[in-house]
């Protein structure tokens, strides 16, 4: 499972390639490199993901598979955002995107318009809040649920950032009702919490809910999900060294949220007059390679 467990799916993936050698070269062997690509970017193992994507993009090539070279071109820009290329990063998967829609390739195109919006939490978050609700009027289209629910997490990030908490209230009070995905609902609940926290709510019913499924995960996005929200909730209660600490944590656990993860840190080091602290996390993101519109204005307000 690459969203709840990639590392048992890694652990399935890696006996195959003893099993199926004499396959390597073929369909059966590509849809192994991709699974393990996936895999270990559900694992954050970034160079790791970068070597498979770039062994298995040739052979995708050569066999004309279009479904499967966007989606390894999506975990290339994944692995590379990761390792300090994020305008590469961002020029990849919006030409995989487009080659998406250019093959109506609905299960990928998805996937990467999801990574695009992931993207523009830390760029133009407004923008992305578009690009998630098309992703929704075009799910309504198809009559894809599965597509819409995609839109949601990192939809409603974008809207926080926005200033639409109304639309991030709705939706999350609208797909927490049905949705039984325990990935799904973890970052529902993560998100309703940290709405919570920033509306004067009691944040505690659903955050404290979250923390029993974790053990049941191996991808630790979703580790680093929960500490964001502590970040937040503790941000907005005022407890400020606890606030940096969350925020460090979640960056530490998962690389990829030094973006979403690190500004909170050093707004809550800044508030707490800790400017030793709040330099060295400035420093930390100035270092990390990520820009944008969102992640300048950081500095900028710093």
């Amino acid at each position: 499972d690459f969203r709840s467990d990639p590392g048992a799916g890694l652990a399935l993936l890696q006996p195959a390639w003893q099993e199926f050698e004499d396959l390597m070269d073929g369909p059966g062997g590509l849809a192994l490199m991709a699974a393990t690509t996936r895999c270990l970017g559900g694992l954050d193992r970034s160079d790791d993901q970068l070597a498979w994507a770039e062994r298995a993009l040739p052979l995708a090539e050569r066999l004309g598979e279009m479904e499967t070279i966007v989606n390894v071109l999506a975990g290339r820009s994944s692995a590379i955002l990761r390792l300090g290329r994020p305008i590469e990063a961002r020029v990849l998967l919006e030409g995989a995107f487009q080659l998406a829609l250019t093959h109506d390739l609905q299960a990928v195109e998805s996937r990467t318009r999801n990574l695009l919006v992931f993207y523009g939490q830390w760029d133009e978050p407004a923008r992305a809040l578009e690009l998630a609700r098309e992703g929704q009027e075009r799910a309504r289209r198809l009559g894809s649920r599965g597509y819409g629910y995609l839109m949601v997490g990192n939809g409603v990030s974008c809207a926080l950032r926005a200033g639409d908490w109304a639309w991030a209230d709705e939706q999350l009070e609208e797909w927490l009702v049905d949705t039984t995905d325990i990935v799904g609902r973890l970052e529902f609940l993560v998100d309703r919490a940290i709405l919570s926290a920033l509306r004067g709510r009691d944040p505690s019913p659903d955050i404290e809910s979250v923390t029993p499924a974790l053990d049941r995960l191996s991808d630790p996005q979703y580790r680093s999900y929960e500490q964001l929200a502590r970040a937040w909730i503790a941000l907005a209660d005022g407890r400020l060294a606890d606030a940096a600490s969350a925020g460090e944590e979640a960056v530490a656990t998962t690389s990829f949220f030094t973006p979403i993860g690190l500004p909170v840190a050093a707004r809550a080091s800044l508030w707490d007059r800790d400017a030793v602290r709040a330099a060295r996390t400035l420093a930390t993101l100035d270092a990390s390679g990520y820009h944008g519109v969102a992640f300048a204005a950081v500095f900028a307000a710093f």
